[in-house]
């Protein structure tokens, strides 16, 4: 058995790069056999994984858009997958209770748990593990992806604030559980885990592994609003606003009057699809965690 390392070199901003060498350091240290791959393309990974043992471990150095890059291949084969946090958020990594110092996420990797978690699929196009934001969520990552002179939170904070001047809410038809309906959205998020964006636990109940995908969706509101509850919003206490309405649904559908900003694993949804089909994949893929569930 081996440790397949993907290694993304852009990844965090140069986190990813920084950690390499500690990696194969634990690595070897433990006495296990390991192989680098560096790549920045999920076809080009694709092909370079084709031939490995059906016993090794798939490992991601990166943060959530390394781990999105490696869906394809991991639900065509059996392999587990491993994290080693090195991106801007690694919210899938906080999920699966995956520490961002390389020993501690290390461990995990030797001594963690396996789970069968669900993916979520986007217009049988895309695949998001972690999450998917539509329209303020959406417009906060584009924002993000401009800024290029800061690092971790304080990009996402940033992000935030020009999200704020800029994104207007969209009239959407949206059907979901055998019910349609006509909303304004300020956002639509779709949680296979419970954290979106940098952090924010805006479907705090979800469960990776249940078979369903949890909704938050958040009608108009005042700017301040948002301000003054963030931290709460932060920590999972979305009732504070009653804009927020949480459901859960192994599938949804919703039809915007014009395209609006998507995410999936904070990349960019580049399609300006105006109808989106989202739909669950249940235990698509092999996870390794400190799971608490």
């Amino acid at each position: 058995m081996q440790y397949q390392v993907v290694y993304n070199p852009n990844a965090g901003r140069g986190k990813a790069r920084a950690a390499l060498p500690l990696l194969e350091y634990q690595l070897r240290k433990a006495g296990q056999s390991y192989v680098i791959h560096e790549s920045v393309k999920a076809d080009s990974i694709s092909e370079r994984l084709a031939g490995i043992a059906e016993e090794d471990v798939i490992v991601a150095l990166g943060g959530d858009g390394t781990i999105n890059m490696l869906i394809p291949f991991l639900l065509r084969h059996a392999n587990p997958l491993g994290i080693m946090p090195a991106g801007m958020i690694n919210n899938l990594a906080r999920a699966a209770g995956i520490a961002r110092k390389v020993p501690e996420a290390v461990r995990t990797l030797l001594a963690g748990r396996s789970k069968c978690v669900d993916v979520g699929c986007i217009n049988d196009k895309v695949y998001f593990i972690n999450g998917m934001g539509v329209g303020f969520d959406g417009q906060v990552n584009l924002e993000g992806n401009e800024i290029q002179s800061m690092t971790g939170q304080k990009v996402h904070i940033v992000a935030i604030a020009r999200a704020l001047r800029n994104y207007q809410p969209t009239q959407v038809q949206i059907e979901m559980n055998d019910h349609v309906f006509d909303a304004s959205i300020f956002q639509l998020a779709i949680g296979n885990s419970p954290y979106m964006g940098g952090g924010f636990k805006l479907t705090p109940e979800a469960l990776m592994d249940d078979g369903v995908l949890d909704v938050a969706m958040v009608e108009p509101l005042r700017k301040g609003r948002i301000v003054r509850n963030i931290r709460k919003l932060r920590n999972g206490k979305v009732g504070v606003l009653n804009e927020i309405h949480l459901d859960r649904t192994k599938q949804l559908t919703f039809t915007s009057v014009a395209s609006m900003p998507v995410h999936y694993d904070g990349e960019v949804y580049q399609p300006l699809d105006r109808q989106i089909r989202v739909e669950v994949i249940p235990a698509a893929v092999k996870l390794i965690g400190d799971w608490q569930y």
